[in-house]
């Protein structure tokens, strides 16, 4: 699965949408818009119980790894604007990667052609001139053309429209009553609602330069750390909208 896009404007999120996980993720930003990610994601056990539960029933063997690093690499080699670093699954629910980028705009720009136009992308970078602007915007448009996207590039098989369903954003109520219905029986020591609560996005952003001005975040050794409650992302009643200038 082509993660590093997803990654790289917390775009992670759509994993979390679907497993109620853990994702922390540093990424640094160099004034030419080049930089580097550091990603852990842990998924829950509802999810990895639900998924083993889709193997059976579809025929296929139980145990699967959940994160195919054999696509992930392939993905990076045919991306040259990428590269990665390390790639590592020390345990089937989890997922550690690192990988540097040349233009972190020009990801997006590439993986959403065509689905997006230029002015609705999650992420937008003008380095041009002596302040260096970052910019991550997420509404339910261009959070549903990502979604698109991992659809297409994922292997959900005869599941495709029940996942695409599970990421599509709605009313509080309605989503938390959604995923009970999807995942009760797969909760052992909490419930649903509870895991759907205590899941976040956790993002630190670190710049190379004198930080000017931010909107969202808070200010943490010399960046800008996000938390993001998942409930909020499976909303998104109003955009997401987080800026960074620096010099």
């Amino acid at each position: 699965m082509k993660y590093a896009a997803i990654v790289l404007s917390s775009i992670i999120l759509l994993w979390i949408s679907l497993s109620s996980c853990t994702v922390n993720q540093q990424v640094y930003l160099n004034p030419d818009g080049s930089g580097k990610a550091d990603v852990e994601i842990k998924l829950d056990s509802m999810l990895v119980n639900y998924m083993e539960s889709l193997s059976e029933i579809s025929g296929e063997r139980s145990g699967k790894a959940i994160f195919d690093l054999s696509r992930i690499k392939l993905f990076f080699d045919q991306n040259p604007g990428l590269a990665l670093l390390y790639a590592i699954s020390p345990q089937p629910s989890v997922l550690r990667l690192g990988f540097t980028f040349k233009n972190i705009q020009e990801v997006f720009e590439s993986e959403l052609e065509g689905s997006s136009g230029s002015s609705n992308l999650p992420i937008t970078y003008d380095g041009s001139g002596r302040d260096k602007k970052f910019l991550f915007h997420l509404d339910r448009d261009n959070y549903n053309a990502v979604v698109d996207r991992v659809i297409e590039i994922s292997s959900f098989g005869a599941y495709e429209e029940y996942f695409r369903a599970l990421l599509e954003p709605g009313p509080e109520e309605f989503i938390v009553d959604m995923y009970t219905y999807a995942f009760e029986e797969f909760t052992k020591d909490k419930s649903v609602v509870e895991v759907l609560k205590s899941s976040t996005i956790s993002t630190y952003l670190e710049i190379k330069g004198k930080l000017l001005s931010y909107k969202g975040g808070k200010p943490e050794q010399g960046g800008i750390k996000y938390v993001i409650p998942l409930l909020r992302l499976l909303t998104l009643e109003t955009p997401l909208e987080y800026e960074v200038i620096f010099r």
